[in-house]
């Protein structure tokens, strides 16, 4: 079913750059399968796959539906080709989804309708994630991305658990508030966007239940990878403003929880550099992690942080290695 009207109820953002092998399959998701008016704006960065002709034919068959806008100058990446896409919508909800992901069906009904639970609040509702291979058949989802727990209180929930790119539906104006997508982050951008947002006060209300599918494959992606100094660098330089924004918004001392919280990812993201070799990066995680939230901030099994604490992040991830290879 096509849901293309002249009433848009929400305005779906997809960042495109050589992606044409799944692009399709994220646009269909995104015009079909839904009761509501639904615009679809693609923005391209340059592909040179045949992108944008497929798009052009695409939208020209679709009327009122695609609005295909392209990145001038240079490729500069997801975070700008976001950010263009969320300088055209006109509709009161936003969804950004990745070319090579797709919504599940009745998705955006059920969101907008957790929406307007809210409608005086702030708020941005998400659901769950599944995880699928590059043919759509669905893999466990890895453990570091597991929920921390019922138990976990809000601030555990977003700082340790920020929901990934598609899961929310946002009110347009308050992804405009903090200033969209930060072009600054190479890795992570929605997670910076989503604890940017909560920071300033915008709650995120989870519902459980599956909402898109987060494709796994070996083709290229639109954010950076992991591992290089550069990019971890730029990731803690990130980490740190979301620091300086709790203090901004909650003031000094921070509570024990937000510390232990921000210090935790801190370590995790020292742990995940670590592990792709860069040594000196991963070792300014550990250092602010300690200066955040002391021995507290150590995140991982008893076992693991009984060997921090005697032998230092460093030996301890190489001995955990080769007991995960023995």
């Amino acid at each position: 079913m096509n849901n293309c009207k002249s009433s848009i109820d929400v305005t779906i953002v997809i960042p495109n750059h050589n992606g044409l092998r799944f692009l399709p399959a994220a646009v269909q998701s995104a015009i079909t399968g839904h009761s509501l008016g639904v615009e679809v704006i693609v923005v391209d960065d340059h592909s040179s796959d045949g992108s944008v002709e497929w798009l052009q034919s695409f939208a020209a068959s679709h009327e009122n539906c695609i609005t295909l806008l392209r990145c001038n100058s240079e490729q500069k990446g997801a975070c700008h080709a976001r950010n263009l896409g969320l300088q055209n919508v006109s509709s009161m909800y936003v969804k950004f989804l990745d070319s090579d992901d797709y919504l599940l069906p009745g998705s955006l009904d059920k969101q907008i309708a957790q929406a307007k639970e809210h409608a005086a609040d702030a708020c941005s509702v998400y659901g769950d994630v599944v995880w699928v291979n590059e043919n759509g058949t669905t893999i466990q989802l890895p453990p570091k991305c597991r929920n921390v727990g019922k138990e976990a209180n809000e601030i555990e929930q977003v700082i340790l658990n920020a929901p990934l790119t598609a899961a929310p539906l946002h009110r347009t104006a308050d992804v405009r508030r903090v200033g969209g997508f930060d072009p600054r982050v190479p890795r992570g951008q929605e997670y910076d966007l989503h604890v940017r947002m909560w920071l300033s006060g915008v709650k995120f209300d989870h519902h459980p239940g599956s909402v898109y599918c987060y494709r796994q494959h070996d083709g290229p992606r639109i954010s950076s990878s992991d591992g290089e100094e550069h990019i971890v660098g730029a990731r803690l330089e990130m980490l740190l403003r979301h620091v300086d924004l709790a203090r901004e918004r909650f003031g000094t001392p921070l509570s024990d929880s937000m510390r232990i919280a921000l210090g935790r990812n801190l370590w995790r993201n020292g742990r995940r550099a670590l592990q792709c070799g860069a040594r000196n990066g991963a070792m300014r995680y550990f250092t602010e992690a300690k200066r955040l939230a002391g021995f507290r901030a150590v995140l991982g099994s008893p076992i693991y942080k009984l060997l921090c604490g005697c032998l230092g992040p460093q030996l301890t991830e190489y001995i955990v290695s080769i007991r995960h290879t023995s």
